[in-house]
């Protein structure tokens, strides 16, 4: 196997691990303890979060510094729940878990938002697209219960409870730290 048609299957086994660990088919530790694999995924959540929230905020910057404080707030908080329980050394594994299968989540709602549009009369495709976009929101909060779950060793139901009170902390975080969002159809 030549190097190029390997890195190709390494990247595709990438996109399959994080997709069916999103699918909860997998588990967060069956990923390598990689920092490597870490940055990479932080960098595409970063730069594909910015892009999510294109209009959200008042400028691009805002965008990025929310996306990247969005980061820091993930990598931050698994770190203390699982200093908690005294497993510091499944956060490497956790966060890249969370990280990577929030890069799916992403890729997925890019383009509902963009379906649904900013303002004005929703379509019927707006309209659908905002239902797939809601069942995205709420799949996204059994994605990262099944990820606290392994990672903490507790149940899906009490990582889910988790997720949900971090999703809900982490939103008053952000919104102290960059202000509320536009109100729909003031963005650029």
């Amino acid at each position: 196997m030549d190097a190029g048609h390997h890195s190709s299957y390494v990247v595709y086994r990438l996109i399959q691990f994080f997709t069916d660990l999103v699918l909860l088919r997998e588990k967060p530790q069956n990923l390598p303890p990689s920092t490597a694999l870490l940055g990479l995924v932080a960098v595409l959540y970063v730069a594909l979060n910015t892009v999510h929230m294109h209009g959200v905020f008042p400028t691009p910057w805002h965008d990025f510094g929310i996306s990247l404080a969005d980061l820091c707030t993930i990598l931050t908080a698994v770190w203390l729940l699982l200093a908690l329980k005294g497993l510091k050394a499944r956060w490497l594994q956790a966060v890249t878990a969370l990280v990577g299968g929030g890069v799916v989540i992403v890729l997925l709602a890019i383009p509902l938002s963009f379906a649904i549009g900013k303002g004005g009369a929703l379509t019927p495709v707006a309209e659908f697209a905002m239902l797939l976009y809601w069942m995205l929101i709420v799949w996204n909060q059994i994605f990262i219960g099944h990820v606290l779950r392994h990672a903490l060793g507790i149940s899906l139901l009490a990582g889910i409870g988790l997720g949900l009170l971090y999703t809900m902390l982490s939103g008053l975080v952000l919104q102290s730290l960059f202000g509320p969002p536009l109100a729909a159809g003031s963005g650029s």
